[in-house]
């Protein structure tokens, strides 16, 4: 699994992909709950 983040000052563009596919892409709020909420923190 890799994990790539175009880190934004209020939006960011997170991929993550398995053996070179995409499996989740999203822009997200570059903030603790944004990522949270991408990444399931739980």
């Amino acid at each position: 699994m890799d994990i790539a983040i175009d880190l934004g000052k209020r939006m960011s563009y997170v991929v993550m992909e398995d053996s070179g596919k995409p499996v989740k892409e999203e822009y997200v709020e570059t903030t603790k709950d944004g990522f949270s909420a991408f990444f399931g923190d739980k």
